[in-house]
């Protein structure tokens, strides 16, 4: 193995991942300017919240689940035979059932309060009265929630981890990097489409329910392509279309280590288009 493939797997990997968050956190405390503030801010709130700690645990203990049955899926079949599972193997791990469920149900968890509380309360009042615009309150409750939520992408991406420490086989790392990457974008989106769910209602449930709605909508198009593929096929258009829509086919990809450009520039148009909306939002409710 190659010097770097020595110093990644895994020890590299999280001392570049706990550097990074280390730096981020410095810079946080360390600069002043008002959308850096507002963002502390919102971290601050979201970690004095239960529903942090209650995704984050939740998240945990799903984490550990799925990786218990990853690893029974690469261990011994019952009758004691070996089993043979091809490169990447973290696709058993990833592209599971248990976190397209943690998807489905933290993201609405996550943002249902964002806005939604603020407007409940009458502190929205006084964050748009106070020498900030729009833009930055939008931007510091995305940048907020989207913090926390790749936060708890982390814990889950440090499984695998613990794969090679244990066993001490060697596995292909790089789709585990490719996934996490590619779920910055994709999570960038659900968590500003979240954040606009919320902007439209002062109740909570309503924001929340909203979301699930959305999140419900998002996975069905994977079901489709599945469905065709299974049955006549579909058109290359149709195909495309539902690929573009379908987050599950693009975490797929990511498994196999193919990181598309097109999908991540999507996944930034449609991040853009909520966070507008969401400023158009609260900029009405200024001049009513």
């Amino acid at each position: 193995r190659s010097l770097f493939q020595d110093y990644m797997i895994p020890n590299g990997y999280l001392l570049i991942m706990l550097g990074l968050v280390y730096a981020g956190v410095g810079v946080g405390f360390a600069i002043d300017h008002p959308l850096v503030v507002l963002t502390r801010r919102e971290l601050t709130v979201m970690f004095y919240s239960p529903i942090a700690y209650f995704v984050t645990g939740s998240l945990i203990a799903v984490a550990w689940l799925s990786f218990y049955l990853f690893v029974d899926t690469l261990g011994p079949s019952k009758l004691g035979d070996a089993i043979t599972v091809q490169e990447p193997i973290v696709r058993y791990y990833f592209f599971d059932l248990f976190p397209v469920m943690f998807l489905t149900l933290a993201v609405p968890a996550i943002t249902m309060r964002l806005l939604s509380e603020e407007k409940q309360s009458g502190t929205i009042e006084v964050l748009l009265t106070a020498p900030v615009n729009e833009t930055a309150v939008v931007l510091s409750k995305f940048f907020g929630a989207f913090i926390f939520f790749m936060l708890t992408w982390a814990i889950w991406v440090y499984f695998p981890m613990v794969l090679y420490l244990v066993a001490g086989e060697e596995f292909d790392y790089r789709p585990v990097l490719s996934f996490y990457l590619g779920m910055t974008f994709i999570s960038a989106f659900f968590i500003s489409m979240g954040l606009f769910f919320s902007s439209l209602t002062k109740d909570q449930i309503v924001a929340l329910l909203l979301c699930f709605a959305a999140m419900i909508a998002l996975t069905i198009p994977f079901f489709v392509l599945y469905g065709a593929d299974q049955r006549t096929g579909m058109s290359p258009f149709w195909r495309e279309v539902f690929q573009y829509g379908s987050y599950l086919y693009q975490m797929r990809e990511l498994v196999q280590g193919k990181l598309h450009l097109k999908y991540i520039v999507s996944n930034l148009v449609l991040t853009a288009v909520f966070l507008f909306g969401t400023t158009l939002v609260l900029t009405a409710r200024r001049w009513r």
